[in-house]
């Protein structure tokens, strides 16, 4: 219920990012056969080929496009999908690492703790590849924890598929599960160093393996990744991208996006300190692997300026599982005390809940604004993307789809409207030559008007753009 309040009103909503309404005008082509899955392709004049990620999320989305057709919810969907995956990855680790203990049955810990962090819902209503990558690293976590708890290295070869599949979504930032045998070596005395060295070995192996087999059969892919690096990866690195924070802003970003877990789990470690007897029942070796991951998810990010919040959301999962380690003794003994009737009272109660959420997810359908569409909802007004998404639509029905349209040169500057009439309406813009159709500005067209060969297209309701088209194309 927690998690369709925080999320699902934001996404049935019109409006994303530029970055989700880009991934999402990808994916839409190339399920209209639009581009190709090693040359992704958004539009004719912007990101004709795309390489400024690997295409695994584009591909895999655009099968929902495929099947559910070209509507705005088919991303959203594709999103919610990606939580829920997430969701359950979350809780299989934390029942493979405590199948044997009274911890098992507080999967749910981790989970409400990811899913009151802030970022994640930013992250998953504005479709961003974080999302995709984060099932990748959980599901690719499980498996290479259970080769080592079970000791079948079958499991290592599951893992580094997972990994390879986080790597094709956005690149090295999804290759930190490598290092979680040193980590659990690190942490326990179960396995020496030297296996912990094997691990890694046949996971490295595996992985290069299948990239390098890859690259012999899908020549395509090749190319795709080196430009990727050329484009994309290399001047991130060297800081020629995109430069928009300190190298620490990462850290800064962690703390705030955590601060409600800590001041949660602070709270009950004050109020049920007493109840724990036995310091031993916390298992901080298991807090601190889980930790430990998160930072080796997160931490190397600081080694480029191109830093955002939605980057840490790969990590956030397992420093809620660490946090949940910590937390869970002190508020068992609550949960302990619940008798059956009241079990039976919760159930009835959550059922109520859950369907009262989607009645009021519901309420959101239709209207527009992304991130701030929920609050303007709630306040009766229009979030600042419902005028432009209002023209968009206008537009898109009368202008043909695959159209390159004429606008302003100021108009470059506004990728939002770019991405929507891509996204939307597969139309194209083009600054420098005279096209068959004219945008601008209602406010000041007399002044953008590049001649007297076009007429406005009347009565078209626009809020804030006209259009016109020219008398004899």
């Amino acid at each position: 219920m927690v998690f369709i309040l925080s999320l699902v009103p934001l996404l049935v909503q019109d409006g994303m990012s530029f970055d989700g309404v880009l991934y999402s005008g990808l994916s839409k082509n190339l399920a209209n056969n639009l581009g190709s899955f090693w040359q992704p392709h958004f539009s004719k004049t912007f990101f004709n080929e795309f390489y400024e990620h690997p295409p695994l999320v584009f591909g895999i989305q655009s099968l929902f496009f495929k099947v559910l057709g070209n509507s705005i919810y088919v991303e959203r969907f594709f999103s919610f999908s990606n939580g829920i995956l997430s969701l359950i990855g979350i809780s299989a680790i934390w029942r493979l690492v405590f199948k044997d203990s009274y911890l098992k049955k507080f999967d749910w810990m981790p989970v409400l703790l990811w899913i009151i962090t802030p970022v994640i819902s930013a992250s998953f209503r504005n479709n961003l590849l974080e999302n995709t990558v984060t099932v990748f690293t959980l599901f690719s976590s499980y498996f290479i924890i259970k080769a080592i708890i079970e000791n079948k290295q079958i499991f290592l070869f599951i893992g580094s598929f997972f990994i390879a599949f986080a790597f094709f979504s956005k690149g090295p930032v999804g290759l930190f599960p490598l290092v979680i045998s040193f980590i659990y070596w690190l942490c326990f005395s179960k396995i020496s160093f030297k296996k912990s060295l094997k691990i890694f070995g046949i996971l490295l192996f595996s992985l290069v393996g299948l990239i390098v087999l890859l690259f012999l059969i899908q020549p395509e892919a090749l190319n795709n990744i080196s430009r990727y690096i050329n484009c994309q990866l290399l001047p991130s690195l060297q800081n020629k991208r995109y430069v928009s924070s300190s190298h620490f802003y990462i850290l800064i970003r962690l703390f705030l996006e955590f601060l409600p877990s800590l001041l949660t789990t602070f709270v009950v470690i004050l109020i049920f300190r007493k109840r724990i007897k036995n310091t031993n029942s916390i298992k901080i070796n298991h807090a601190a692997f889980f930790i430990l991951i998160g930072i080796c998810a997160s931490i190397p990010l600081m080694v480029t300026l191109k830093q955002h919040g939605h980057y840490i959301v790969p990590s956030i999962p397992f420093f809620v599982i660490g946090l949940s380690i910590i937390m869970v003794p002190f508020i068992k003994g609550i949960f302990e005390k619940v008798k059956a009737r009241t079990e039976i009272k919760l159930r009835v109660f959550s059922i109520i809940l859950f369907f009262s959420s989607l009645l009021f997810s519901f309420s959101f359908i239709g209207k527009a604004g992304g991130a701030d569409g929920i609050i303007a909802g709630l306040m009766g007004k229009h979030s600042q993307s419902k005028e432009k998404l209002h023209d968009v639509y206008i537009i898109s029905s009368i202008v043909p789809e695959g159209t390159i349209i004429s606008v302003p040169k100021t108009f470059s500057r506004d990728i939002e409207l770019l991405a929507y009439l891509g996204r939307i309406g597969y139309i194209s813009i083009d600054c420098n030559s005279k096209q068959e159709f004219f945008l601008t500005d209602n406010k000041q067209f007399e002044k953008d008007l590049p001649s007297d060969e076009y007429r406005e297209i009347p009565n078209l309701k626009l809020i804030k753009y006209s259009i016109f088209k020219k008398i004899n194309p």
